[in-house]
């Protein structure tokens, strides 16, 4: 015979922490629609031939002294850092991890990235969702390299 778990025990454990869990939900959601929002700016400043070579387009700030260049490319991968480990915890917790996760690998600088990313815009699901953003906010639709 099983156990019943004591749901009193747990009604007791969610009315002692009832105002935690209400700010952790509204922050889940606050986060949630946070994120949906950047992730459409990100879209959105990208040019419309981010994706047309299979080399990376030069950094905006390559043209600038080296010691910004290189400073800002260390903010960009430690917020990169920083929301993929947020977005692999959010998977176990609560939170919207793999939009998360998807920002972090949009910030960070890794070998094969091009790749996957050519890789992943070429799914027709994706660049279906890519170009409906844009095309919302008033952009030309992407033009993907296909070699």
């Amino acid at each position: 015979m099983t156990a019943v778990p004591d749901t009193g025990a747990l009604s007791d454990l969610v009315t002692q922490y009832e105002g935690a869990l209400g700010w952790a939900s509204a922050a889940s959601v606050a986060m949630l629609v946070g994120s949906l929002v950047l992730l459409a700016a990100f879209v959105a400043r990208m040019p419309s031939d981010y994706f047309a070579s299979p080399e990376p387009r030069p950094s905006p700030w390559s043209n600038r002294h080296p010691a910004l260049h290189a400073l800002m490319r260390v903010i960009r991968n430690a917020a990169g850092l920083v929301l993929l480990v947020s977005g692999v915890a959010m998977l176990v917790l609560p939170g919207q991890g793999l939009l998360t996760i998807l920002m972090a690998v949009i910030l960070l600088e890794f070998p094969g990235k091009r790749r996957l990313e050519l890789r992943l815009v070429r799914q027709p699901q994706i660049m279906t969702g890519l170009n409906w953003v844009r095309e919302r906010l008033g952009r030309e639709p992407f033009q993907v390299f296909e070699g």
